[in-house]
């Protein structure tokens, strides 16, 4: 199977963000109060909490630590993340100095090389499920996120669509859990939405390709958070600029997640009515 390694996905100084976080509440400081004790602007010192700001120093760490008291250890740690962080901001921004493309191709490769797909989703279309028409929209949104990234998005399109040809493949399975939420948000046009919907009708009467619906308005064992995808035994959890890979006890939650989410699903005769009652309320 592809190496996915962890400095692979766009970094996020989130974990950076969390200790810092952590260590103004064990101070029981306000916000404010430790904006104004840094001499910071507010609205600075909430984007480094929220992990908005990529642009942490390691100087404002140590004013951190310094102004919540902070343990040597706990900012030493802070420090190491942080630098850790830095190195595959660098990587990513080198993977995408040319593009999307390159990102596509080494997912295409997972696809590739991996024989089961667990793949829940509820937000967008799951990549390798998509039309042409609805892929186009989804990497334009991202590239509104990202302005920096070059655009090619016909490119980005054709590199996603080369791995659909995996689902019919016999040696492969797919197991899709959606929302109900995916098939009712008008991420695209009503006619680009229509034919997604077609085309995931469609890929109800594949062998090899077992697709659940979560419908809206039923009590559900389990709360439908982030997406996710598993190729093997590598789960990557997805999110609208940022994908994060996880392996070995971590990965398998991420199987157990799915079975309790199948309990929730419907299938069959279910998904396909659920299917064909959307298409019916899309806007005329």
């Amino acid at each position: 199977m592809t190496a996915f390694h962890t400095d692979d996905p766009q970094p996020k100084p989130f974990r950076v963000a969390d200790r810092l976080r952590e260590a103004r509440e064990a101070a029981g400081q306000q916000q404010k109060a430790l904006a104004a004790l840094l001499a910071w602007d507010p609205a600075k010192l909430s984007k480094t909490e929220s992990g908005t700001r990529t642009a942490i120093t390691e100087a404002d760490v140590r004013a951190w630590a310094d102004a919540t008291g902070m343990s040597d250890e706990d900012r030493d740690e802070t420090l190491e993340i942080l630098a850790h962080f830095k190195v595959n901001e660098k990587s990513w921004r080198d993977r995408m100095r040319h593009g999307r493309r390159s990102v596509q191709l080494q997912y295409n490769e997972l696809y590739r090389k991996s024989v089961r797909f667990r793949i829940f989703q509820t937000v967008w279309v799951p990549g390798i499920l998509q039309t042409p028409g609805y892929a186009r929209q989804v990497f334009t949104d991202l590239n509104e996120l990202d302005p920096d990234t070059p655009r090619d998005v016909e490119a980005d399109i054709r590199t996603r669509m080369a791995r659909r040809d995996h689902l019919y493949d016999s040696n492969k399975s797919f197991e899709v859990i959606l929302t109900e939420a995916v098939i009712r948000t008008l991420l695209v046009e009503p006619p680009t939405m229509l034919a997604q919907l077609v085309r995931l009708e469609d890929l109800l009467d594949l062998p090899n390709v077992r697709l659940g619906i979560i419908p809206q308005g039923r009590r559900v064992r389990t709360a439908p958070q982030s997406s996710f995808v598993m190729y093997d035994d590598l789960a990557i959890v997805e999110g609208f600029v940022i994908d994060n890979p996880y392996q070995g006890a971590q990965a398998e939650r991420f199987a157990a997640l799915m079975e309790r989410f199948w309990a929730d699903a419907v299938e069959g005769p279910e998904a396909r009515q659920l299917l064909r009652q959307a298409i019916t309320d899309l806007p005329k």
